[in-house]
């Protein structure tokens, strides 16, 4: 299977990347249902650290696995944002 990776610039939209975690965290099950909670379970924060550094070329220290960071669609947008105007 080909995955075509949108190039991500210093420019990039918090909503646009909003909808895109979202859309990964609905089509996963990543989170609790009705409620945008960062489980505890490993396999979950994995599969997150795992989307953002596919689809963001993002790699998270595990000083940055936070709820902070993680803990909803929007905080990993925001997350993904400000590293990629780092990175930029």
């Amino acid at each position: 299977m080909l995955i075509c990776q949108p190039e991500v610039s210093r420019n990039v939209s918090e909503s646009a990347i909003h909808s895109r975690v979202r859309a990964f965290v609905q089509e996963h099950a990543v989170y609790r249902q009705r409620r945008f909670v960062l489980p505890d379970d490993s396999r979950y924060v994995s599969a997150i650290v795992n989307f953002i550094g596919q689809e963001y070329e993002i790699h998270l220290s595990s000083y940055e696995i936070t709820e902070e960071n993680l803990g909803s669609p929007w905080a990993i947008a925001r997350f993904i944002v400000r590293n990629v105007r780092i990175k930029g």
